[in-house]
């Protein structure tokens, strides 16, 4: 039934008693009130640099096997989220939020729950080749051992994160050594 108050009508029926006599029924009220139903923003990831993801809606309360497309529920709910394609990684995330939420209907009530929008730190591969490696005069132990044909590589991360380097498929044998600091580039 559709919320509202209905009247409890009681009669006598087959109510029987030897010792009683019944009197009057008094009549009684059944109230049906408005389904909660909760909106909620969905959670979602992506990768620094990328676009943002589709933001969706999950529905959580919906009565008597209805979907939201059977549900009769009117009107319209939006998301919105401040994050961008650009927008760094945050511990907290970016807020996902109603940019509109007129959602009506006569049998539920509305709660609606914002989202959360994590950005992910990304992959980054980086392919280097050491075909044509020299030696330089002055160069330093690498790890404590002489170095044969060095290559130089010169990177500055965009983001804190995991490096991952790997000296496969290289023709000689390899020493890997990373070194940090300034970059001093004599004339």
């Amino acid at each position: 039934s559709a919320p509202g108050n209905y009247t409890i009508t009681p009669s006598t029926g087959t109510l029987m008693g030897a010792n009683y006599t019944f009197g009057t029924f008094n009549t009684g009220t059944l109230t049906i009130t408005k389904a909660p139903l909760t909106v909620k923003a969905d959670n979602k990831n992506k990768a620094y640099g990328s676009a943002n993801p589709a933001l969706t809606i999950s529905y959580n309360g919906l009565m008597n096997g209805e979907t939201f497309a059977t549900s009769g529920i009117t009107g319209t709910a939006t998301l919105a989220t401040t994050a961008t394609a650009n927008s760094v990684v945050n511990v907290n995330g970016y807020p996902i939020t109603f940019a509109t939420q007129n959602y009506a209907s006569a049998n539920y009530s509305f709660t609606y729950s914002a989202g959360t929008l994590m950005v992910d730190k990304a992959v980054l591969n980086v392919t280097a080749n050491n075909a044509n490696a020299t030696s330089e005069p002055g160069e330093p132990l690498h790890v404590g051992k002489q170095g044969g044909k060095s290559v130089w590589y010169y990177f500055t991360a965009p983001a804190d994160g995991l490096l991952s380097l790997s000296t496969s498929n290289s023709t000689f044998d390899t020493l890997l050594a990373i070194y940090t600091g300034t970059l001093q580039i004599e004339p």
